[in-house]
């Protein structure tokens, strides 16, 4: 190997360059597309497509640079950030810019039209996040930007930093090895062999092994009891020609939207917390956003609701509608409504198995009382849990505020001794909701451990971004059937 990592300004140009582009040619194409379809409605004529061609069309110009410095000065087109952030903050600039092209708009006649520039920013919205995604997509293909990156850690705080880095893959961070700190731990006590992530002994010199392994970025993951030797890790890298990243151990606190104050000629980083769901105002914004969005959906998808009612009515007869108590905020029951996709006696046939059936309760109980090949379903059930139409009564719940449309998953009063005390004592602060980081975060085939995990996530790092991410999220879910049951 070369002396030095192959971390060089060439890739990185290229990098930002594609970047770029992509977000250059996302906001031409959303000009394009907007006039295409204020043209087709009689709200301009098709010849301003071009969008130097008219005064409006410059001035969007010109607010399209403005985002792109403003996201170039921000560090977007060169450093790497998990997709999700990067998109927030991206969205909240555009936004801003739009808001400001659409006062000059309303005070100053910039075209015959305004339609235009309201459909092409709310296109650059769905159009710049697609571009960004098709053109890492290239670069990871075309080997530009994937690197591979050591771990220093062996613990649990660097099995979690493996996983969140390989989730994001766009991210486009890949974990060649473990370096473990501790002479005496092993990967298996680390509870990393089963991802057969190979785990190194500390040696000596962490860049002569970063360069050994090929790696461009050194990750700094420790326990909470090894955190002090960070600084002396960090500090023997200096000078090198390495990425260096530091993963403090934050297990259990609301990390999204928190925010850093350093001081000058101090090493202390004072790190402020967040808990939007307590304050009044998000709560209040929470509430009139479920109000209006479940009333608009029950009436919207009537006619499909009015079709599923029919269909288990000719294949089952009544009752149609599912109710069950389920524990809400608060810890208060309420009744839970879904549109019945099993027999009648579906309940009586489960309590039946714990005697005739032991070995199927028990797979059931298992995978987070859920089963693939449940009997008890009926032949429209299969392909509206598939879909998860059998969830669309809940919108009822949601309007009448028992629940939220994001939430954690509705609780059976006998799963409360499942769920684990921590999370517990945040899901009762909570109300839950019909879909959730659970939902998205793969249903059925995760355990009732991981299902309480991410619930509890949820209840510490609620925002209305977390909401939007979850929203859209699900949509995709639902498409793909993903973890469906």
């Amino acid at each position: 190997m070369a002396n030095k990592p192959n971390f060089n300004g060439h890739r990185k140009q290229i990098r930002a360059a594609a970047l770029l582009l992509a977000d250059l040619a996302a906001m031409f194409w959303a000009w394009v597309l907007a006039v295409a379809v204020a043209s087709g409605v009689g709200r301009a004529q098709f010849s301003e497509w071009f969008p130097l061609s008219t005064l409006g069309g410059v001035v969007y110009t010109l607010m399209t640079l403005l985002v792109v410095v403003s996201l170039a000065v921000g560090g977007q087109y060169t450093r790497r950030s998990a997709f999700w952030e990067e998109t927030r903050v991206a969205w909240r600039l555009i936004v801003m810019v739009a808001l400001v092209n659409f006062a000059l708009n309303f005070f100053v006649q910039l075209s015959n039209t305004r339609t235009v520039p309201v459909l092409a920013w709310a296109f650059v919205l769905l159009m710049l996040p697609l571009g960004r995604l098709l053109a890492r997509e290239w670069l990871i293909r075309s080997g530009y930007w994937v690197r591979q990156a050591l771990m220093v850690g062996a613990g649990d705080n660097a099995r979690q930093a493996c996983e969140a880095v390989r989730r994001e893959r766009h991210m486009g961070l890949r974990v060649a090895g473990l370096v473990d700190m501790e002479a005496g731990t092993g990967a298996s006590e680390a509870g990393l062999q089963p991802d057969a992530m190979p785990v190194h002994r500390m040696d000596g010199d962490l860049e002569a092994m970063a360069r050994r392994l090929d790696c461009e970025a050194i990750v700094v993951a420790l326990d909470d009891h090894m955190q002090r030797q960070a600084g002396p890790i960090v500090g023997l890298l200096h000078g090198a020609q390495l990425e260096i990243f530091v993963v403090p151990a934050l297990q259990g606190l609301p990390v999204q939207g928190m925010q850093a104050q350093h001081f000058f000629s101090n090493d202390v980083l004072f790190l402020r917390l967040q808990h939007k769901l307590f304050s009044r105002s998000s709560r209040w914004m929470k509430r009139s956003i479920d109000v209006l969005v479940s009333g608009a959906l029950l009436l919207l998808l009537s006619p499909l609701m009015a079709w599923v009612v029919w269909r288990i009515w000719r294949e089952d007869g009544a009752p149609v509608i599912y109710t069950q108590p389920r524990v809400g905020g608060d810890g208060k029951d309420f009744e839970f409504i879904k549109f019945r996709s099993m027999v009648k006696d579906a309940d009586a046939i489960l309590e039946s198995w714990k005697t005739s059936q032991p070995e199927l309760y028990r797979r059931y109980e298992a995978s987070n009382f859920k089963l693939p090949d449940d009997p008890r379903v009926l032949g429209v059930g299969r392909w509206i849990r598939r879909a998860s139409v059998d969830e669309l009564p809940q919108l009822w719940n949601v309007l009448r505020g028992d629940m939220s449309l994001v939430g954690p998953r509705p609780l059976l009063r006998r799963e409360l001794s499942e769920y684990l005390p921590d999370a517990m004592a945040l899901y009762l602060q909570v109300k839950p909701g019909m879909t959730g980081l659970w939902q998205v975060s793969g249903r059925s085939s995760t355990t009732f451990a991981q299902r309480s995990m991410l619930d509890s996530w949820y209840a510490r790092n609620w925002s209305l971004w977390v909401d939007w991410v979850i929203l859209l999220k699900t949509v995709r879910v639902v498409l793909t059937a993903r973890g469906a049951m």
